[in-house]
Order: C-alpha cells, then sequence, then structure tokens
C-alpha cells in the first residue's frame, strides 16, 4: 500500500513536470502552440499536406530516378542490396537506441540510409494496404518533440525516469491507439500512458492520425486538448514512405522521421 501511495504521488509530480512538454502530435508547424480557433486549424492543416505533398513528390522523383538507375541491373542484385539495407538500419538502432542519445551523424547516417530504403518501397498505395494495420514499435525517430520529451508525453524528462517504449496499434476499422511505457525511479515499475483515437485516409501515401482521449500514467484522463499547461496530444498528419511487413517509415511535414518495426 506504501508502495502504491508513494507512486501515485511520484505520478502526479510526473504529470506537473509535463506541462512545460513540447505537443508530440500537433499539426501545426510550431509545436505546442495550439490555436483554438477552427478556421486556424483548418489553414494549418491544409499547409501540413500541401507540405507532404511536396515531400512526397520530391521522393517519388528519387525514386523514379533510382528505378531507372536500375533497369539495367538483376532484380536478385535489387533484393540484396534492400535486405543488406535493411540489416545496416538494424544495426544501427541496436547501437544508438530510439534516437534521444543519436549522435548527429548517428541521426544523419540514419536519415541517409533510410532515404535509400525508400527508393525499394514496393507498395503503391500504402494507407490502403493491409500491411499497414497491427502493432508497430517506434525504433527510431528525430522527431524535434520526441528528443525534447524523451518520449510522447514528456515524462520521460523526470529525473531518472527510464524510457522502455513506444507501440502504435492502427486498424483498418480506423482506430488508432499509442502507448507509452516508462520505467520508475527506483522500484523500476511501469509507468504507462495510453492515447486513442483515430486513423483517416488523406491520399494514398498520407493518413491523419487523431487522438481524442488520454489516459496519462494510468491515472490522469482526459480529451486530449485538455491536458497539462499548453501540452496537446491532438493530430499527425504523416506520410509512408517505405512499408513492408516488418518495417515503416513515416515522414512529418518537416522531414522528421519515424521508423517502425511490426510487433508480433
Amino acid at each position: 500500500k506504501m508502495r502504491s501511495m508513494a507512486e501515485g504521488m511520484l505520478v502526479m509530480a510526473l504529470v506537473m513536470a509535463m506541462q512545460g512538454s513540447v505537443s508530440t502530435f500537433s499539426v501545426l508547424p510550431n509545436y505546442g502552440n495550439m490555436r483554438s480557433s477552427q478556421r486556424g486549424e483548418q489553414i494549418s492543416t491544409c499547409q501540413t499536406r500541401t507540405a507532404l505533398e511536396k515531400l512526397i513528390r520530391q521522393r517519388s522523383t528519387l525514386s523514379l530516378e533510382a528505378k531507372k538507375k536500375r533497369d539495367g541491373e538483376v532484380e536478385v542484385s535489387s533484393k540484396r542490396k534492400e535486405k543488406q539495407l535493411i540489416a545496416d538500419i538494424q544495426d544501427l538502432v541496436g547501437q544508438a537506441g530510439i534516437g534521444f542519445d543519436a549522435s548527429k551523424q548517428d541521426v544523419e547516417r540514419m536519415d541517409s540510409m533510410l532515404s535509400e530504403l525508400e527508393e525499394f518501397n514496393a507498395v503503391e498505395s500504402p494507407t490502403r494496404s493491409a500491411k499497414l494495420w497491427g502493432r508497430w514499435e517506434l525504433a527510431f525517430t528525430n522527431s524535434p518533440a520526441m528528443v525534447k520529451n524523451r518520449g510522447l508525453t514528456g515524462f520521460g524528462n523526470f529525473p531518472f525516469m527510464k524510457f522502455k517504449s513506444i507501440t502504435q496499434t492502427l486498424s483498418s476499422t480506423g482506430v488508432a491507439e499509442t502507448e507509452e511505457v516508462l520505467l520508475m525511479p527506483v522500484t523500476g515499475a511501469p509507468v504507462t500512458s495510453v492515447l486513442q483515437g483515430n486513423i483517416t485516409v488523406v491520399n494514398q501515401q498520407v493518413f491523419e492520425q487523431s487522438y481524442e482521449n488520454v489516459n496519462l500514467a494510468s491515472v490522469l484522463k482526459a480529451q486530449s486538448q485538455i491536458v497539462g499547461s499548453g501540452v496537446f496530444f491532438s493530430k499527425a498528419v504523416l506520410a509512408i514512405t517505405y512499408l513492408s511487413e516488418d518495417l515503416r517509415v513515416c515522414r512529418s511535414p518537416s522531414g522528421a522521421f519515424f521508423l517502425f518495426r511490426k510487433s508480433r
């Protein structure tokens, strides 16, 4: 009982500490600066989608040029190159972790390898592919918000708190759920936060993930836009630039990348 009370007090301290964290899922260019007006949100969403469309066009052009260069190559050779690239990516994840403490060189190397991997994307409409559905674990990211928060909620910034995992479950029914698990100081007890909402297909490569209900550290429940002070978990608009049975690469409008591994 004393342990539960102590953990409860620590969780509340985490909630207070989180108030200065940065929004991970705001669609606005300036993280954590959520506009209250519906019109402002619509403009921001439109700008976000425009930025993603530009990103997709750029990467589609690169993929086309890469494909032309490979036209004379044996297909087996390309598959071998893709397999080796994936192995190198997995090795870097093993060395650098999720990216929160990665060096600038490791982040740049990961970005470069993911850009190469995107050239091998064989799924023409990833947002409509059955491969998208299921449980995914975030393996690496350079998202400024996540790096600053050391996770999804900002709890990871709390002294001696240890990051464990972030998983994302996407369903063909349109339901989306993201779970963050941290380990508490001293006891090592897990602190789980769950964000629940929906996934909406924007086009064949872009989807919008919105969060409506937030359960922070299993003790604080609220609607997504009224958590903390200046902390919002509202929407994410992402382009899927690579999708396979095992890996998924997403890009934000700013170009930040998210590497996910299928969790089985």
